[in-house]
């Protein structure tokens, strides 16, 4: 019962969340008095250190202009009201960094735009910075507009945008790729309102630990996600960045789902959850196994290469669609499921779909559909539910 509702517990928060950002007051309220701080972005980098709230403004013009939180004990509540951030290539900060903040709320106002350029020779930064130990609960400014829990998009909007692969659009950064280290982990993420848009490189994370290149190096863990309302698409990954030896990280990370909408599609990665090793000679971590759950809301993912579009990891792990609607697709791995030697069984409250010391699926409610879309020239005999076992994404003549 514990790992199945952790993600309740956060979901207080996140109710707190909603009182003040989606309590039925429009952006226009949000002008008057009351702020800690109230900043131009265009004018300067905004740095904040002290509990309170606060608001950014700017204009909806672009900036380089980066805004950090640093604030070690007690909340902050961070306005973002039509900004618009590009770190430009070669830049050490991140458009938003919440390093060691464990307790920062976002609100949207408006649309609001991070984008993030690439160099070979410097630390891939995350769109907003947020490894372990840092905490941020997402949410919409609009009560009227944007219900907390409802699926429906809103003028209120986060676009994050890059064009690499390997720093996250919401968590660890990536290391120079010239750099053999690891990449960095993720914090805690809570959405529960607002418009989210994800438009990243094919690999890139979209929530989660940042990837190295690294033949001999680990990606970086995955965070705790909780979804419980807000409208979030894109391209990207949910979980996990991307390494060598321990391709998915050291640790595998959770996702939480009871509200809202989320549509996500990636390649090889897992869509959500745990990237398998990916390269000949690479070896898996134990503690990669995936810990999801969905209990309401409607999830959409797919995957267009080689991973899992829910699931993978290969040492265990537990998936638990309890509620809501959701929709997998992979081209030739499991959609919903693993990577390891698979059987089925059942009981008498859930069908359980077990691999033997793989990932576990149990269906407990709701509606669940899951597709392999293999077609020529390849071919795969994964199930669509389960473990993909020795099948393998192939051409007709190695068959």
């Amino acid at each position: 019962m514990e790992r199945r509702y952790k993600g309740l517990r956060r979901f207080l928060g996140c109710l707190l969340a909603a009182a003040l950002c989606c309590g039925g007051a429009p952006v226009a309220a949000l002008a008057g008095d009351g702020y800690d701080g109230d900043f131009d972005l265009t004018a300067n980098p905004v740095r904040i250190t002290a509990p309170g709230r606060y608001r950014v403004r700017g204009g909806g013009v672009e900036t380089a202009n980066t805004i950090a939180v640093q604030v070690p004990s007690g909340e902050v509540e961070l306005v973002l009201d039509q900004v618009v951030i590009r770190a430009p290539a070669g830049a050490s900060a991140s458009p938003i960094d919440l390093a060691g903040s464990p307790q920062v709320t976002l609100v949207l106002a408006g649309e609001n735009r991070l984008t993030r350029d690439y160099y070979l020779y410097t630390a891939v930064t995350a769109g907003i910075h947020l490894p372990p130990g840092a905490g941020v609960t997402i949410c919409c400014a609009n009560g009227e507009g944007c219900p907390c829990r409802g699926g429906a998009s809103c003028a209120n909007t986060l676009v994050i945008a890059a064009d690499d692969a390997d720093g996250a659009a919401i968590g660890g950064k990536g290391p120079p790729a010239i750099e053999r280290v690891d990449a960095e982990g993720c914090g805690r993420v809570d959405i529960c309102g607002g418009t989210l848009s994800f438009l990243l490189n094919s690999n890139g994370v979209a929530i989660g630990g940042g990837k190295t290149a690294s033949s001999t190096n680990a990606g970086g863990s995955g965070g705790a996600v909780s979804v419980h309302g807000g409208h979030i698409t894109g391209t990207g990954s949910i979980g996990n960045g991307f390494g060598g030896q321990f391709p998915s990280g050291l640790h595998a990370g959770s996702f939480f789902m009871d509200g809202g909408y989320l549509s996500l599609s990636s390649p090889s990665l897992a869509t959500i959850g745990v990237c398998p090793p990916v390269f000949s000679g690479q070896v898996s971590n134990p503690e990669l196994k995936p810990d999801i759950t969905v209990a309401g809301g409607t999830l959409e993912v797919k995957n267009t290469e080689g991973g899992c579009a829910l699931g993978g990891g290969v040492v265990g792990g537990e998936i638990r669609l309890l509620g809501g609607s959701v929709t997998a697709e992979s081209l030739c791995q499991p959609a919903i499921g693993g990577t390891c030697l698979a059987n089925v069984s059942s009981s008498r409250s859930e069908d359980i779909f077990t691999d033997g010391g793989g990932v576990d699926v149990r269906i407990g409610g709701g509606s669940v559909k899951a597709t392999v879309t293999a077609s020529p020239p390849r071919a795969s005999n994964a199930p669509a539910i389960g473990d993909l076992g020795r099948g393998r994404c192939r051409s007709p003549a190695a068959r």
